[in-house]
């Protein structure tokens, strides 16, 4: 302990709020989710994790809105929380309006609610980082938040274990994001994974969500199945053994 990290409101004299870098590290220790974006589509793609043989697997994508969804990586109460303010802004907002809640000033909002987190003694910043996609200027947009209460706009980025050697490799491929369809982007999403150490896919565990004409949905376990499928057959995983031989 530093003494400088007891709450969010104290800094240290090199001006840093222990407590907002300690969660930080929250969404880097949960299970890697992909997103990625072009003109055709923005695609959300996690590998779920069961805490145990008898659980179910645990839900990394959520739908928002009709127009609007998002995945999360980090403290899973945390990412339930902030899911549930999206959620009611968006409610609020179409009742008010009648239409649907913009993207980015939807994701404004939530990094607002993050900042009072990071601001007040008695508070603790978010656990959790997601990955927000929706519409923006007419095209397909990809946002990520930072329990920093800061966002960021990408093409491609990962979160969770391993994530690093995944942005890796999404940066490397960067320039092949353009044109490409829902399912190329879900290859793609897939392949990031397989740096981030996940070297076989269970279609049972993915779980895929897609904005794609103004629409968001969660593809269904048939769909998926068939994606993975295809996948594996396009990129078949080679052990060691047959490298060497």
């Amino acid at each position: 302990m530093s003494g400088y990290d007891g709450d969010v409101a104290t800094y240290d004299p090199n001006g840093k709020v222990h407590q907002i870098s300690y969660a930080q590290e929250a969404p880097k220790l949960g299970a890697p989710v992909v997103g990625i974006s072009n003109e055709n589509c923005a695609i959300i793609l996690s590998v779920r994790r069961s805490p145990s043989k008898l659980a179910d697997y645990q839900a990394k994508t959520f739908r928002i809105s009709q127009n609007i969804g998002c995945g999360a990586s980090g403290i899973y109460a945390d990412a339930r929380k902030m899911l549930a303010h999206l959620r009611s802004e968006c409610v609020e907002y179409e009742y008010e309006s009648n239409e649907s809640h913009p993207l980015k000033s939807l994701v404004i909002k939530l990094s607002n609610e993050a900042q009072q987190r990071t601001q007040y003694g008695g508070y603790r910043p978010f656990g959790a980082s997601l990955l927000i996609v929706g519409e923006e200027n007419d095209k397909p947009a990809l946002f990520v938040t930072d329990p920093n209460a800061e966002y960021y706009k990408f093409k491609a980025h990962c979160l969770g274990k391993n994530s690093q050697a995944a942005n890796a490799f999404l940066s490397q491929y960067a320039n092949e994001i353009a044109g490409k369809t829902c399912k190329e982007l879900c290859f793609m999403a897939l392949r990031a994974l397989k740096q981030a150490g996940i070297m076989e896919f269970e279609s049972a565990a993915v779980e895929v969500g897609v904005f794609q004409a103004g629409q968001y949905r969660n593809l269904t376990s048939g769909e998926i199945e068939e994606m993975v499928k295809e996948y594996q057959q396009r990129f078949p995983v080679v052990n060691d053994d047959e490298e060497d031989s």
